[in-house]
């Protein structure tokens, strides 16, 4: 497992929102069909944080639920994580990341196949979702955010605040156990 740049795994996509300002304000473009054609988003969602150092994830759907994930921030700022889960894939349980903020206007595509998480790194952040297939419980699993076999590197903070789902992830043998996969990587 090893932590390499979003370039490297294949389908995960950066993309810079266009955004105008005036002294009135600004204006953003957060989806343009014709960057991300061969994806058909069926849900938007928005997602409040309160406070700094929330941890949400790492996040995905299985058994034909899969989801792709267009990630956006509107207000704050946080560090957006993913783990390839696709047996295989050639990044097969490594791990990237990316900062999104209102300032620097970055979106990321990640594709089906991928846990995904991020950490706030301040209050009152708005994250936008666009996904690819409708949410299922009953197909969703939580991939424990620490789990020491693929060693994401999180930003040191005195507290982490983290909902009870989050903080009783699955282990990644545990995973691979659920998804069918090999632990032999």
């Amino acid at each position: 497992m090893a932590r390499k740049s979003p370039d490297k795994f294949q389908d995960v996509q950066i993309f810079s929102n266009d955004s105008f300002s005036s002294d009135l304000g600004s204006f953003h473009v957060n989806y343009k069909r014709e960057l991300i054609e061969d994806y058909n988003f069926c849900q938007d969602s928005i997602s409040k944080i309160f406070q700094a150092f929330t941890v949400k994830g790492m996040h995905f759907q299985f058994n034909g639920f899969e989801q792709a994930k267009l990630v956006s921030v509107i207000q704050g700022s946080l560090i957006d994580y993913f783990v390839d889960l696709r047996e295989t894939s050639s990044t097969y349980l490594d791990y990237g990341h990316i900062d999104i903020n209102d300032q620097n206007n970055l979106m990321i595509l990640i594709p089906k196949g991928f846990a995904h998480g991020y950490i706030t790194l301040e209050d009152n952040t708005y994250i936008n979702y666009k996904m690819d297939n409708d949410y299922s419980k009953a197909n969703e699993a939580t991939l424990c955010w620490n789990d020491p076999s693929i060693e994401i590197l999180w930003p040191y903070a005195k507290e982490y605040f983290l909902s009870e789902k989050d903080r009783n992830g699955m282990t990644l043998l545990e995973i691979q156990n659920l998804l069918g996969h090999s632990s032999k990587h």
